[in-house]
């Protein structure tokens, strides 16, 4: 939680103000920070109303994918309902947030359906196309033998077929018909789909702040934090028809319309971080938010004689925010506009004044 510091009474020198000695304090702690630019400073304005958000969201993403099973049918009971779109199926999904991605296979018996097997025509048996239906085929060893054997008396019974000149079919049993090995001999097929599902979550973090601190230094200060303020957390599944602005406006707007978080921004991240890596046969099912909050106290003070090279606009003014305490329970204190933190030494964006600097 945030180091809410109650002011007292300004003084002419601006110097026992409680906000001023947590300045003061800071300075102290700096190495090359000189102190003489709040000998006369005073404090202008202080801001409660200020606050940073750290904005977790998940989307359990779902990917599906049918295909098509083929058995022989065997008299199970057919649904009379039309077969379903993919998406119509409802399953139980896993935890949104969870870092496996979960995979399971369902047999969806309520798919099924029957055709009359194509290889048989509903017959059960089709007819054998070694022996073209004959039961069996001309000899040809014996064919072989009238060419090599003139005299009748070398001549011997061909021992393939016993002079009969007919091969009986093996692949029929001499029967010129074959069982349908499709449909095992039933004359219809069963068929229903199996459908792979896969859950996986995307997790992305968004800062937001309604102060003039940078939004890249925002997540440094609330991971410096000990404690945050658990401020929102919201589950609940997602419609084809849903889409994030809505989602939040109704959730999370209407309990806090004060919150200053920027819907429009969030939305903006969401969409690209999210709502792109929607692909073909994967959709949203599920999105979880969770939201912490960083009270921020900012205060506003005059140094005469100094010059705010980070703002000039802002001529002799200066800001410092109050994030927090640290472990010790000393106020967190951020600014980057101080106007004696350094000589110059050090580069050209540095202030003017340094205690160890020799240079006049």
């Amino acid at each position: 939680m945030a180091n809410k510091v109650t002011p007292v009474e300004k003084s002419g020198a601006g110097s026992s103000s409680a906000e001023m000695d947590v300045m003061k304090t800071y300075v102290k702690s700096k190495f090359g920070y000189n102190s003489a630019a709040l000998t006369h400073a005073k404090v202008n304005n202080v801001q409660r109303e200020r606050f940073a958000y750290q904005i977790d969201i998940w989307t359990l993403m779902e990917y599906r994918q049918t295909k098509k099973i083929t058995r022989p049918y065997n008299g199970e009971n057919i649904p009379n309902a039309a077969n379903r779109n993919e998406w119509e199926f409802d399953f139980e999904p896993p935890p949104t947030g969870s870092k496996k991605t979960k995979t399971d296979i369902r047999t969806l018996e309520q798919t099924r359906w029957t055709t009359i097997c194509r290889k048989c025509s509903g017959f059960c048996r089709y007819m054998c196309s070694s022996c073209k239906g004959d039961g069996g085929k001309p000899c040809y060893h014996c064919k072989i033998k009238a060419l090599t054997e003139t005299e009748m008396s070398n001549k011997k019974p061909c021992k393939h077929c016993n002079d009969t000149h007919v091969i009986h079919c093996t692949g029929c049993k001499s029967t010129g018909m074959i069982d349908c090995k499709s449909c095992k001999g039933c004359g219809k097929l069963l068929h229903w789909y199996e459908m792979k599902i896969k859950w996986y979550s995307i997790h992305s973090v968004t800062y937001q702040s309604n102060t003039k601190i940078p939004v890249k230094v925002i997540p440094k200060l609330i991971r410096k934090v000990p404690e945050k303020k658990d401020f929102w957390d919201n589950d609940q599944k997602w419609a084809k028809t849903d889409t994030f602005d809505k989602y939040f406006q109704n959730t999370f707007v209407k309990q806090h319309p004060n919150s200053h978080i920027n819907v429009d921004k969030l939305t903006e991240d969401f969409n690209k971080k999210h709502g792109k890596k929607a692909k073909k046969n994967c959709r949203i099912v599920q999105i979880k938010c969770s939201i912490q909050k960083l009270d921020i106290t900012e205060v506003e003070y005059e140094a005469k004689g100094f010059t705010n090279k980070e703002e000039k606009e802002m001529v002799d003014k200066f800001k410092y925010y109050v994030y927090g305490k640290g472990k010790k329970g000393e106020p967190l204190v951020y600014e980057n506009d101080y106007p004696m933190n350094s000589c110059g030494c050090f580069g050209p964006k540095c202030a003017h004044h340094s205690v160890c600097c020799t240079i006049a």
